[in-house]
């Protein structure tokens, strides 16, 4: 049954999701997170959007000239056999396998090829003095490199991912498209990563190749969550998240990033995003259909704002004379809780934050 829209916009003001690994103990699986593993090969030619596959032929502007990308498969296989794939990493004794979670990719366009592998793998046993290696405490350490090749020249970024038992973290491509038009496709690639006792959090960025550096691709938005064709016309466009919190964790005292809502950047003919195109208004107004009447969460407090409404009659609404942040890590449980009377901090700052979009 489809979620009310109060329903959804409540739905979207959530925690991120602490991301689970795989580890896999003497060549036996427990496995934490399961994911059909489509060969890159197979899906070289093809964009992942959202839950939908597009190719590059079916894509709006920004598409055009992909001729050869009937040899996606072919451009792939030639990078896949240069840069081969790092799965398992063997302990100090040879009795423990650990397995990495980041899988292989390799999206193709008219030019070249962007691939996604692991390149090195290390295993961290030192620590412990018996012959045999605890296996569930190893950790280890993997360089995942993001490649582009257009041409003879190749371009990379690489980044460090830690996994172990209390730890762990992943990266994937989670979408191609040729945004500005210049024949190669930027990509949009996700980082996950866990920690049992610390954070837990889902980044996402648009990359570009610049000579032999992947930069970020400067049209985009910052804290991009998401990847989805709202309007249907064959280009990406990005979910992103506002009215973000953080939060202690309690167990670490680390400060972990925390709620919000998602809003839309329109993706347009010449290579930029839109949040307050008719587009981008359409969706906001998805999970806002209406200015609030009564004020229960935070979420009515940015609907509020995003329909116009001036922070202090926000706050006038309400009822809001005293604002308190209610303190989780406290020993005494009445801290858990805002005090009656008073309304919650973030009730404050979300009235007093610029609004991502205004719908009207």
């Amino acid at each position: 049954m489809p979620l009310a829209p109060d329903d959804r916009r409540r739905a979207l003001v959530k925690r991120v999701a602490v991301v689970t690994a795989v580890l896999l103990v003497g060549g036996t699986s427990a496995a934490l997170l399961a994911r059909k593993h489509v060969s890159p090969t197979d899906r070289a030619s093809s964009a992942s959007v959202g839950s939908s596959t597009t190719t590059s032929a079916d894509a709006g502007d920004g598409s055009a000239g992909h001729a050869g990308v009937a040899d996606a498969g072919e451009a792939c296989r030639e990078l896949e056999a240069k840069h081969p794939n790092r799965e398992l990493a063997e302990g100090a004794t040879g009795e423990c396998k650990l397995n990495v979670m980041t899988h292989p990719d390799c999206r193709a366009d008219g030019r070249g090829a962007w691939r996604l592998f692991v390149e090195n793998i290390d295993v961290d046993a030192t620590m412990f003095k018996s012959e045999s290696v605890n296996c569930e405490s190893a950790t280890v350490s993997s360089a995942v490199v993001l490649l582009r090749k257009t041409g003879a020249q190749e371009a990379k970024q690489t980044f460090t991912v830690s996994e172990g038992r209390r730890e762990g973290g992943n990266f994937e491509i989670v979408a191609t498209f040729d945004y500005d038009g210049d024949g190669i496709d930027e990509v949009a690639i996700k980082q996950n990563t866990w920690e049992t006792e610390g954070c837990g959090e889902s980044t996402m960025a648009v990359l570009t190749p610049r000579e032999e550096s992947v930069v970020p691709y400067e049209a985009a938005p910052k804290e991009v969550e998401g990847v989805e064709d709202i309007d249907g016309d064959g280009r990406p466009d990005l979910l992103v998240r506002s009215y973000q919190e953080t939060r202690t964790n309690c167990i670490s005292g680390e400060e972990c990033k925390d709620g919000g809502i998602l809003v839309a950047a329109h993706s347009l003919r010449d290579g930029t995003f839109s949040m307050q195109d008719s587009v981008a208004v359409a969706y906001a107004k998805k999970l806002c259909p209406k200015p609030p009447t009564s004020f229960r969460d935070q979420g009515d407090i940015a609907c509020a704002r995003m329909w116009g409404m001036g922070a202090e009659k926000v706050l006038a609404k309400a009822n809001c004379k005293t604002f308190q942040d209610p303190d989780p890590c406290s020993p005494d449980p009445a801290d858990h809780h805002v005090k009656p009377g008073a309304c919650p901090g973030l009730f404050d700052r979300w009235a007093h934050q610029d609004p991502p979009v205004l719908i009207q």
